[in-house]
């Protein structure tokens, strides 16, 4: 079997070349490097984000090669925190070329194009549905999962539709409940970043990325890879649980570097804890992953909705 070495070692020479590349790029263009050539810098960041992700990959096909010899009713693919990872750092080089729509977005720096916009808010859902489809997919390492549907689409359909207009009811009520303790605690309660694209990107965009795709894309990772194979490995109860913390912890949103703005963050995630276990419960017992979609884009559409009301002036929240 393929030894794991190789692929450790090129994460850590790759990971630490591509930090040496960045932080060198930093000082040239703040002019505290000025006499460095800075293609330098681009050649070593282009170098270690490939020795970084072949690392990762290596590390990837060595899980399945391992695990190959396994019965069909077992997980036989690589480990899911590794694809998440994998698949994040490949949505993050993807991200590179769109830098000024990072800054027009976040930073207040202009308006954002349309395809920046498009491509920085479904880098990380197209990465995950990447590395399912080659990692997971490919090698039929989830072999005899359920349908898509679950069997009966109509009856997904609505239970997806149902169960996600209570969720979005409860994860609001929560939401709103812990930023009044954080702000009543001097925290200053974190911004997600599709928030902020929602006051700024073209809402038909927005409403593809975050209506449309990351559901499917999230629904496909979490719950049809994550949850799946970890009930295969561990049982339902470890699923569910592990399932919902690496989904909530997918979400941290960190309002600045400080141990204050830590803590805030952690907090902000017991709702996407709780919308994690309430979309694995659902896939749970309907065996649909349709209904986890339709239940998590119902709970994205209703978050949208309101808020392109708002950006339009249509209706007042308060502050």
């Amino acid at each position: 079997s393929l030894s794991s070495w190789p692929g450790w070692l090129a994460v850590l020479l790759g990971g630490m070349t591509l930090l040496a590349g960045v932080g060198g790029a930093d000082l040239v263009a703040s002019g505290q490097l000025p006499t460095a050539d800075p293609q330098v810098f681009v050649v070593a960041i282009v170098a270690g984000a490939a020795l970084f992700v072949g690392g990762l990959a290596y590390l990837a096909v060595r899980g399945i090669v391992r695990r190959r010899h396994l019965p069909m009713h077992r997980y036989r693919g690589p480990s899911v925190v590794l694809l998440l990872v994998l698949g994040v750092t490949v949505a993050s080089l993807a991200a590179i070329p769109f830098v000024a729509d990072v800054t027009a977005i976040f930073g207040g720096g202009g308006e954002p194009s349309v395809l920046g916009s498009l491509a920085l808010l479904t880098s990380t859902q197209v990465g995950l549905l990447l590395v399912t489809f080659l990692f997971v997919a490919l090698p039929r390492a989830l072999a005899g999962a359920p349908p898509l549907d679950g069997g009966a689409p109509l009856r997904s359909l609505r239970l997806g539709l149902a169960y996600g207009a209570l969720a979005w009811l409860a994860s609001s009520a929560l939401v709103v409940l812990l930023v009044l303790l954080l702000t009543a605690a001097g925290l200053q309660p974190p911004t997600q970043p599709a928030e902020e694209a929602l006051a700024i990107v073209n809402p038909l965009v927005v409403v593809l990325a975050v209506v449309i795709v990351a559901p499917i894309a999230e629904e496909v990772f979490y719950r049809g890879v994550a949850y799946a194979a970890w009930m295969r490995e561990r049982g339902r109860t470890f699923a569910l649980v592990a399932s919902s913390l690496l989904f909530a912890v997918s979400h941290l949103a960190l309002p600045d570097a400080t141990l204050a703005g830590f803590a805030a963050g952690v907090v902000l995630l017991i709702p996407f804890f709780g919308l994690g276990l309430g979309l694995g419960l659902v896939y749970q017992m309907t065996g649909s992953l349709l209904a986890a979609i339709v239940m998590h884009a119902t709970i994205n559409g209703i978050s949208v909705g309101i808020a392109m009301l708002y950006r339009f002036d249509v209706i007042r929240l308060p502050t």
